[in-house]
């Protein structure tokens, strides 16, 4: 049962007009500090790519060599922080594609020629489909923004006015054969049908939407990415590591607290379950964030998470005292769904069950 990581973090870039970064280095020392710390990784089993060392063609084989390495029971984590984009795709993308857009990573050498593509989506999609064939639990967790001509911005004091920093994408179409899956389509009669491209099983998570900024700061006297910085300090304390779907909920609020217009996502692709424990195999029930703001209470998730109106929550409120089965037994009270929104709810508390009379304002709960 062994995991096998791969970390991308592109500070520097070689073509002179896309903008460097100052975070991105930062975001992956710490990102593999926890996990080394909590999951006793070896170091031959972690391949760590950094400015120069990133170009597209060694991020493409270390993935393949590496990450592919991983068998059923294993775990392959890629980890990238760094600049996102997009380009126009091929017509032949439309049908997957409402925008007719790539999403993309940047690598160190994209764009210093015009043959000097980035790393698209779907490309990504393609190399987790191959290594999915072997059977190992695969996560993506991937800090860049993901909007149309932008990057993660950066906000030089924590006091300041958000600064963004912008790489424009492609306003062309870049030629099908570039594709690192071209030959394979074109062996197994697919190119006319992109819908046929493997999408292999995993978990994804990202700092933000697809039409939104993922943003760095000084944290300290240390800049790194928002996201970045919060999951690993959540993955750091928590005692029991929670489930993709509760430790993005955890990590959403408090990216919410530090930056404006970035929500962190976490899907589950395929067969797979975003309930699951990070890294484990044992399901974990679903949580969120009790909060008050404006006259009301909120939980943090909303339509994009799936819940209903009229669902039903129960608030845990503080822990009991040990039992006799030296267990904690957790007190708290009840609610109900009464609006739903895109990425949260408002909720009614049973005010008339006591343990809901201590509700503080102030406060953050769990649901």
């Amino acid at each position: 049962m062994s995991i096998y990581c791969l970390f991308v973090g592109i500070n520097e870039y070689q073509a002179n007009h896309i903008n460097n970064l100052g975070g991105c280095e930062n975001d992956v020392n710490a990102m593999q500090d926890v996990l080394k710390e909590r999951f006793d990784i070896p170091a031959a089993n972690i391949v760590t790519l950094l400015d120069f060392q990133a170009t597209r063609e060694e991020i493409l084989w270390q993935f393949k060599d590496h990450l592919g390495q991983a068998k059923e029971g294993d775990t392959a984590l890629f980890y990238y922080s760094g600049h996102g984009s997009q380009e126009i795709a091929d017509p032949c993308f439309w049908g997957i594609e409402d925008d007719h857009l790539n999403e993309t990573l940047v690598c160190h050498d994209s764009r210093v020629t015009p043959e000097s593509y980035d790393l698209a989506d779907k490309e990504l999609r393609f190399l987790i489909d191959e290594i999915s064939k072997n059977k190992p639990r695969i996560i993506t967790i991937i800090d860049s923004c993901h909007s149309a001509g932008a990057t993660r911005g950066v906000d030089d004091d924590a006091d300041s006015e958000e600064q963004v920093r912008q790489t424009p994408g492609s306003d062309t179409a870049r030629p099908l054969d570039s594709y690192i899956f071209y030959q394979a389509a074109k062996t197994e009669g697919w190119l006319d049908d992109m819908s046929r491209l493997g999408e292999g099983a995993h978990i994804e998570m990202s700092a933000c939407r697809d039409r939104q900024l993922s943003k760095e700061k000084f944290v300290g006297r240390t800049r790194h990415g928002v996201f970045t910085y919060y999951l690993q300090q959540t993955l750091r304390y928590t005692h029991e590591l929670p489930s993709y779907r509760n430790l993005n909920a955890i990590v959403s609020q408090k990216v919410k607290a530090s930056v404006a217009m970035q929500h962190p996502q976490a899907d589950a692709i395929g067969n797979t379950d975003i309930n699951e424990g990070f890294l484990a195999d044992r399901i974990e029930p679903a949580q969120s964030q009790l909060f008050y703001d404006q006259g009301n209470w909120w939980i943090n998730v909303g339509l994009a998470q799936g819940i209903n109106q009229n669902a039903r929550l129960s608030i845990i409120t503080k822990e009991s005292d040990i039992d006799e089965n030296n267990n904690k037994q957790k007190q708290g009270c009840d609610a109900v769904v009464i609006e739903v929104l895109h990425d949260k709810s408002r909720v009614d508390i049973k005010s008339n069950i006591q343990n809901c009379e201590a509700l503080q304002t102030n406060q953050v709960y769990q649901a």
